[in-house]
């Protein structure tokens, strides 16, 4: 009854893979069974309140269990970590010396080759939250993402600071503001950083690029926060 007259109106999931389309009917998809298996994702994606289900379930485990359904890493203090981060962080990923290396030989020549046109390249690290507040992750668990802690980033960083390529890295920004800052630069129960610490970044990039160009750009003034 609510899946066809909404009753209610519950609360949209904000998933990020959406929510599967029902199917058309015909008698192709009758037969060959698509039809069927389409619908089936569909009605599991819009029965009635389900979004009101699924936050329940997973509070439910939460609270009782520690069990998270995203697939991802609960540290100290109920921080959330992605699971690939994590495996980065811990070396689970390396794609070792020689690769990087190769890699950035070849940014450097597209550095080059860009400065010689009057063009500036950058090559820009996106800050990591495993990289921000390792201290956060249980010990158990970087050991079992690999626990080398010879990372691509660090590796990345050591060789193409060898190289001479222009680098802004904002892992080592928000580190040097963890303790100063007065807002959240990373969020704790999500991935990525926070709306402040995007607009940090962004004010950051703006002022690198009128350094490396010399030029003048508009700039970003924070007026006020929202909480």
């Amino acid at each position: 009854l609510e899946h066809t007259f909404h009753f209610i109106e519950s609360g949209k999931l904000q998933c990020a893979t959406g929510q599967n389309p029902s199917a058309q009917f015909s008698l192709a998809t009758w037969w060959d069974g698509s039809y069927q298996k389409q619908n089936t994702l569909y009605l599991n994606d819009n029965v009635g309140f389900r979004p009101d289900l699924v936050r329940m379930n997973n509070q439910l485990e939460f609270t009782l269990l520690k069990k998270i359904n995203a697939g991802d890493i609960i540290g100290y203090d109920n921080y959330l970590f992605g699971k690939e981060d994590v495996v980065e962080y811990a070396g689970g990923t390396y794609m070792g010396t020689d690769v990087i290396r190769n890699e950035l030989i070849k940014l450097k020549m597209i550095q080059d080759t860009l400065e010689r046109l009057g063009k500036t390249f950058v090559f820009i690290y996106a800050p990591s939250k495993s990289h921000f507040i390792p201290e956060k992750i249980p010990p158990g668990i970087q050991m079992l993402c690999g626990g080398g802690k010879i990372s691509n980033y660090t590796t990345f960083k050591r060789l193409g600071d060898s190289l001479n390529i222009k680098q802004l890295d904002f892992n080592l920004l928000f580190k040097a503001m963890k303790d100063t800052s007065h807002n959240l630069l990373m969020t704790k129960q999500g991935f990525h950083w926070s709306i402040y610490g995007s607009l940090i970044a962004s004010d950051t990039l703006v002022k690198f690029i009128e350094h490396e160009r010399k030029i003048k750009m508009p700039e970003l003034v924070i007026t006020k926060m929202q909480y």
